[in-house]
């Protein structure tokens, strides 16, 4: 009966042909005369044809994309939240478009998202246009994207090993330079911290930090030192 996945069930009695309702399962399965070979395992083929049963004859009725998932959405309560853009699968738990039902995209539409989805090139374009002020490719030209985080301007690319101004691509293989260069070229190492200042030592105590000290690092201002 299980493994034939003929819907609806019917007693196969001679002269039966009851059907076979929730509660009938639920005995065999769980109640006290339950068949001892049945598991929930073996009843799973069963469920599976009961959803496809269910959606071939209720159109009104939509399985949730997410694989191995028997959730089930109705399609009406889903245009009525698909204004808010997500709504959540009860089974499964995870979040889907209302108009889509691909995962949520707030703010791009769901034509240009199935696009990004299937096309690897089209994505990539998206996302740097979108993040054009923090990331660029390697000054060397290995063919790296290099994304920018908060504060220092020295960037350091792992594909090539080559170190690099943020503000104007200068490179070396030495990140000392690099920290030179923003010192001397652009007066400040970071966004927002300007270099070593104190009573014209700015010379002696940036060399020091910048010699020793070789990580990528912000700098704080002098007078805060003392």
């Amino acid at each position: 009966l299980v493994r034939n996945r003929d819907l609806p069930l019917r007693c196969y009695h001679m002269d039966c042909g009851q059907l076979f309702s929730i509660n009938d399962l639920k005995c065999l399965l769980l109640g006290d005369n339950r068949l001892p070979w049945l598991s929930a395992k073996k009843m799973l083929p069963l469920v599976e044809s009961s959803i496809d049963y269910l959606l071939q004859n209720d159109r009104s009725l939509m399985r949730c994309p997410t694989p191995d998932c028997f959730g089930i959405f109705k399609k009406d309560e889903i245009s009525e939240v698909h204004e808010k853009r997500a709504i959540i699968c009860d089974s499964c738990k995870h979040s889907r478009c209302g108009l889509c039902m691909m995962e949520p995209h707030e703010g791009v539409s769901c034509e240009v998202y199935a696009t990004l989805r299937s096309d690897e090139a089209a994505s990539l374009q998206a996302y740097l246009a979108s993040h054009k002020d923090r990331v660029r490719a390697c000054p060397t030209g290995c063919g790296a994207l290099i994304q920018k985080g908060e504060g220092c301007n020295h960037m350091h690319c792992t594909v090539c090993n080559t170190h690099f101004c943020w503000l104007c691509g200068f490179s070396s293989v030495s990140q000392s330079e690099v920290y030179g260069h923003l010192r001397e070229i652009h007066g400040a190492i970071g966004d927002q911290w300007p270099l070593l200042q104190y009573d014209g030592m700015e010379d002696v105590i940036g060399r020091f930090v910048l010699d020793m000290n070789d990580d990528d690092v912000l700098i704080p201002l002098a007078e805060n030192l003392w």
